[in-house]
């Protein structure tokens, strides 16, 4: 086991926040080609093939290259969650069925069901809404 140092531990750190924008480019990225192409099970596994060559062509020796193949781990591990989810998906409603694997491969917040109420439901029924009006300033110039 190495020594823990301080160059090591921000050496980590900065793979890890590589890992983290590559995983975020990743999703944008993937719905960007959404319109392109429309098959879910395609896209998501031509961006794990392709990330798989980018990190495959990089050398670790260099601390430029280490931080872009580190991106490529984020983004491609994103992308092949995105395609083994699409293999485990029910057929009838296109949702992973509950249990260890959907807990396992994650449910992004946009994915859960999110209810934000109405405006006029902060109030009770014998409330209105006040808004109170603008009030126009009047500026004098003088010459």
């Amino acid at each position: 086991m190495r020594k823990v140092t301080t160059e090591r531990v921000v050496d980590s750190l900065g793979g890890i926040g590589s890992a983290f924008a590559g995983a975020m480019a990743s999703r944008l990225v993937a719905e960007q080609l959404g319109g392109v192409l429309k098959n879910s099970k395609t896209k998501h596994g031509i961006l794990t093939l392709v990330s798989a060559i980018g990190i495959a062509m990089l050398n670790r020796r260099d601390n430029t290259q280490a931080l872009i193949q580190d991106a490529l781990y984020g983004f491609s591990s994103t992308q092949l969650n995105a395609f083994v989810k699409e293999f485990v998906k029910d057929k009838e409603t296109h949702e992973v069925k509950e249990g260890m694997v959907k807990t396992a491969l994650g449910t992004p917040i946009y994915m859960q069901d999110y209810y934000e109420p109405e405006i006029e439901e902060y109030y009770y029924p014998y409330e209105e809404p006040y808004y109170e009006p603008l009030q126009e300033r009047v500026i004098e110039f003088r010459a």
